[in-house]
């Protein structure tokens, strides 16, 4: 809990929020000038509700600056975990081209992987152009997960998911071919 004031208990040298829930780091990246950092987040009270991602940056990981919200709820669910990158070769084809390490028009390309919670989970992309403001991929989620049906048992008597009958692993399928993750499990 943050409680700014006359006394201020907030740790001196690791990361809060000014205010409400902070839960799991989804995202530690250097973008070759700064540190991104993002967390699970309910901005609105000091106990989980609808998850938000915040992102702050560093230059050395002691003094934070906050940018606010990265990823909010929406339509699809809750922004539960996931990870981010600097893609730095534009590889996701998101990037408004150029340098992202040295175009001053496109200072860092980040991309964040995340689960949507709601129905199901489902795995979905955001992406940045300037390191601070990110849009949903368009076609988000880019991993589907249907819903749960599987009636089959496994060898203790409970239930268990169709993908992992087959133990030597299993390859997932993304339906967008436009999508730039290719699963292999």
């Amino acid at each position: 809990m943050s409680v700014l004031g006359y006394r201020d208990y907030r740790p001196k040298l690791h990361y809060t929020p000014p205010k409400g829930w902070i839960n799991d780091p989804n995202g530690l990246v250097f973008d070759g000038k700064e540190y991104h950092l993002f967390a699970q987040h309910y901005p609105d009270a000091t106990h989980p509700g609808p998850m938000h991602w915040l992102h702050a940056v560093s230059a050395d990981l002691i003094r934070w600056r906050q940018l606010g919200i990265a990823l909010a709820p929406d339509e699809l669910g809750f922004i539960f975990s996931g990870s981010a990158i600097v893609d730095t070769n534009n590889t996701s084809g998101l990037g408004l081209g150029g340098d992202p390490m040295t175009d001053s028009q496109n200072p860092s390309l980040l991309i964040a992987m995340f689960t949507y919670h709601g129905e199901t989970e489902q795995q979905s992309i955001a992406y940045s152009n300037d390191g601070v403001n990110f849009i949903k991929y368009s076609r988000n989620p880019v991993i589907k997960n249907p819903p749960y049906e599987n009636t089959s048992k496994n060898s203790l008597g409970g239930s268990q998911s169709n993908m992992f009958d087959n133990y030597e692993g299993f390859y997932g399928k993304v339906e967008d071919s436009t999508a730039f993750l290719q699963i292999l499990i």
